[in-house]
């Protein structure tokens, strides 16, 4: 295993990733003064996002319908669970964004070669079935 977001796990075949990319930084409020550059006041933590790129090989490996899961758990929009190939938990996600390039089209128009690329920002973890039951409870006393 490479990576395993939500249901979905990526091995070498059939879907593979081979590229990641990962962008955290800090957000900063600039406050205008008199004669002096302007202090910057931490906010807090800007987004942590991480591109997935893959290949896809439909005609040699299969894993097409790998793409529609992808697709309906972004439709979802529910935070999935990124785990890294060490087992380590990078935390829980949301696919923003997937952008697909077909190459090599067969005469069905689907490519030989499929790359992808999937668009992931942290999100907080969902809550547990028993924490929104408690929850409502509460609500109803």
């Amino acid at each position: 295993m490479l990576y395993q977001l939500g249901i979905v796990t990526f091995e070498v075949t059939p879907v593979n990733v081979d590229s990641v990319k990962r962008e955290t930084g800090h957000d900063f409020a600039a406050k205008a003064i008199v004669g002096a550059r302007k202090p910057r006041e931490k906010m807090g933590e800007a987004d942590d996002r991480i591109l997935l790129t893959g290949t896809l090989w439909p005609h040699k490996f299969g894993g097409i319908g790998t793409l529609d899961d992808l697709r309906d758990m972004a439709r979802g929009g529910d935070p999935q669970k990124l785990v890294r190939g060490d087992f380590v938990v990078m935390g829980f996600y949301v696919l923003e964004r997937m952008v697909e390039n077909h190459d090599y089209l067969d005469a069905a128009g689907l490519g030989r070669k499929i790359g992808f690329d999937l668009f992931l920002t942290k999100s907080d973890e969902p809550p547990s079935p028993q924490a929104a039951l408690t929850t409502f409870y509460g609500l109803i006393g």
